[in-house]
């Protein structure tokens, strides 16, 4: 069974289809949205992987663990409604 999000099989919980990695990240993504932070949904430069994130300086890729800067990556989308930045990933997918 592959997680409903990033369509991985690690770590996926059988209740509800999401990975362990993707529930940390939709809370640290809700939280960004409580302190009414900027949420960006950015593609890697090095690996095209598709992530969201509220940081303003640097991101570590998650999936090729490569150091970038916000200002260089490309940027899908931006705003501050966490829900939304989820659907526009599960979109891209």
């Amino acid at each position: 069974m592959n997680c409903k999000i990033c369509n991985n099989a690690y770590r996926v919980l059988s209740s509800d289809g999401i990975c362990i990695d993707c529930i940390k990240h939709h809370n640290e993504l809700v939280r960004a949205y409580r302190e009414n932070k900027m949420i960006k949904v950015v593609k890697c430069n090095n690996c095209d992987a598709i992530q969201s994130t509220s940081a303003t300086k640097i991101l570590r890729c998650r999936v090729c663990r490569k150091v970038m800067r916000i200002s260089s990556l490309r940027i899908i989308w931006h705003g501050n409604d966490a829900h939304q930045a989820i659907e526009v990933m599960k979109s891209l997918k």
